[in-house]
């Protein structure tokens, strides 16, 4: 059943540059394309927003962060004046990773504020003083902003674990994602997966890590494929399309 992946990707998705699927630890397929191989770099876009939420829950474990309920203001009060949107200080972490932040431009339209924020002298002074559109917590709102926040607030050293715990409650469904049909967790998208619970991470251009931990079962895409804005969307969907669920049930 693999192997019709090998095929396709050869013969009719010339984007991808390398699948990989893992189970029970053991890689069972790996391979790459167009001159790409394993020691090579990939820019996985928003996949890293998924180990954003992964650090995040080391920042819970080591104290660093009290809990998922601190307030942004909290943590940087000399962004948040008088005139501040009292809406702001509102924002909390868990808001920030839920892109329920309440900020009024999305990733996809956002009138060239991202280019403005990356490119400032202050990346967290700019984030905070866009423009809100709604209470925080009150609706979804796919947007960039809340991970460059949080990763503003993270520091690390030494050995970083994530606990179960965390992990359990930023790979659950935690609002739901409209207009997507997936839901959202921390950071990480939710879905079923042939009657199995899933979460995966993704990114611009189609970057995919899909975990299914009832199956122990991880399964990786990297492609370059510009101007594809899909993030959550099902095409190319390596366990669906290439009956991974299926080969690991009939074993």
């Amino acid at each position: 059943m693999l192997s019709q992946i090998d095929y396709d990707v050869k013969e009719t998705f010339p984007a991808v540059k390398g699948v990989l699927v893992v189970r029970n630890g053991y890689v069972v397929f790996e391979n790459y394309y167009q001159g790409y191989d394993r020691s090579d770099h990939h820019h996985v876009k928003s996949v890293t927003k998924s180990v954003i939420s992964a650090l995040v829950g080391v920042a819970l474990k080591e104290d660093r962060l009290e809990s998922v309920d601190q307030r942004l203001s909290e943590f940087f009060p000399e962004h948040f004046s008088s005139g501040t949107d009292p809406r702001k200080r509102q924002i909390t972490v868990e808001n920030l990773l839920t892109m329920t932040n309440g900020f009024r431009l999305n990733t996809f339209d956002n009138e060239g504020l991202e280019d403005r924020i990356m490119t400032s002298d202050d990346v967290v002074e700019a984030s905070i003083e866009q423009p809100m559109a709604k209470e925080p917590g009150e609706e979804f709102n796919y947007n960039d902003w809340g991970a460059h926040l949080i990763s503003a607030i993270l520091t690390w050293e030494g050995r970083q674990i994530v606990p179960r715990g965390y992990v359990r409650t930023s790979t659950r469904e935690q609002v739901e994602a409209a207009p997507y049909t997936e839901g959202y967790g921390y950071f990480w998208w939710t879905r079923e997966v042939e009657g199995y619970r899933a979460f995966f991470a993704a990114g611009y251009d189609g970057q995919r890590i899909y975990v299914i931990p009832e199956l122990d079962l991880v399964a990786v895409i990297v492609t370059e494929e510009p101007g594809r804005v899909g993030i959550a969307s099902e095409d190319t969907d390596v366990l669906k399309d290439y009956d991974v669920v299926p080969a690991v049930e009939d074993e």
